[in-house]
Formats: C-alpha cells, sequence, structure tokens
C-alpha cells in the first residue's frame, strides 16, 4: 500500500473486511470509504454510493478469495 498510495487518496475498502484492508491503507495515509459486501446488496450501487462525487477508479483493486469463509449464491445457480 505504502507503494502505490499517496496521502489523500481515497480507498473503498470492502465492510465485512480484514483489518489489514483498513489500516494498511489508513497507515499510507490514505482516507477510506467503506463499501457493503453482503448478500443481496448490489455492489456497483454501493461503489457509485462510496463515490457519488466522482468516477470509481485507482491504482489497485484488493478483493478477498471466495473460498476466505464468506460466500453468496448466484440467483441463477440457486
Amino acid at each position: 500500500m505504502l507503494a502505490t498510495l499517496d496521502r489523500g487518496d481515497t480507498v473503498l475498502v470492502p465492510n465485512p473486511s480484514y483489518p489489514i484492508h483498513i489500516y494498511g491503507a489508513v497507515i499510507a495515509g490514505a482516507n477510506i470509504r467503506s463499501v457493503r459486501m453482503t448478500p443481496g446488496v448490489d455492489f456497483f450501487e454501493e461503489l457509485e454510493r462510496a463515490q457519488p462525487d466522482r468516477p470509481v477508479r485507482g491504482p489497485v483493486v484488493l478483493r478477498t478469495r471466495g473460498d476466505a469463509g464468506q460466500g453468496t449464491r448466484h440467483p441463477r445457480r440457486a
């Protein structure tokens, strides 16, 4: 995170997340915006809600692996 973020950058962090997702960006001096990632929530609407004043873009995308203890069922495969 220190190599890719500048002080004042905004980082969209999944919620729930591991603490390192939040504090790695905080240590680098970035601002944190939470993005809900729970079953039944539209991920893209949450992205827009987290950054209403500008498009979502950035040099880094962090995501947890699907087998990390969290998962959802795809509606077409239910």
